[in-house]
């Protein structure tokens, strides 16, 4: 996504949404297999000694856009082992809201954010006490501030907080 999350939202939308939108498909977001030119079908005549058994689209397919939403949409992911230290870095592309998390054996980690419709924009996470987090801000428009559960902060680019937090840029 290297900080193009608009280009990367048409990606997901052109190589994954036509099969959620797709007549002939079931409007989940598992697909089982598909040829390169659109069409339904799987691959059984090389490798797999006519048995359809063994070729499946379903797994890599099914999470492929599921991470890349969550770690790079959302922004929210786990540096160190089971959370001990996470980042949060919302790309809104052209999306007006996000919202994910994810679990680990320390607890759940949700995040969700939300461009604010005056200027701006709002964060919520919620991450383990004890933890060490990072927060690298989405862009904000000029003559605006960032607030971390109301305290102004002087630093708007990396923030670091972990907790029940809400971290807003306000007009």
């Amino acid at each position: 996504m290297a900080r193009h999350a608009r280009r990367a939202l048409d990606l997901i939308r052109s190589s994954w949404g036509w099969y959620l939108n797709n007549e002939n498909g079931t409007q989940s977001t598992t697909i089982e297999c598909y040829l390169v030119n659109g069409t339904f079908g799987c691959r059984w005549d090389y490798g797999y000694n006519g048995d359809f058994s063994y070729t499946s689209h379903a797994l890599s397919w099914a999470t492929g856009p599921v991470t890349a939403l969550t770690d790079h949409v959302l922004g929210l992911s786990i540096v160190e082992a089971a959370g001990s230290t996470w980042r949060l870095a919302t790309q809104f592309g052209d999306l007006t809201s996000c919202q994910g998390g994810f679990p680990t054996k320390l607890r759940r980690f949700p995040a969700s954010g939300k461009l604010r419709e005056e200027a701006g924009w709002r964060l919520d996470y919620d991450t383990p006490k004890g933890t060490a987090g990072r927060l690298l801000l989405p862009k904000r428009p000029r003559e605006t501030r960032v607030v971390v559960d109301g305290i102004p902060q002087t630093s708007l680019n990396v923030i670091e907080a972990s907790g029940n937090k809400v971290v807003a840029c306000l007009a």
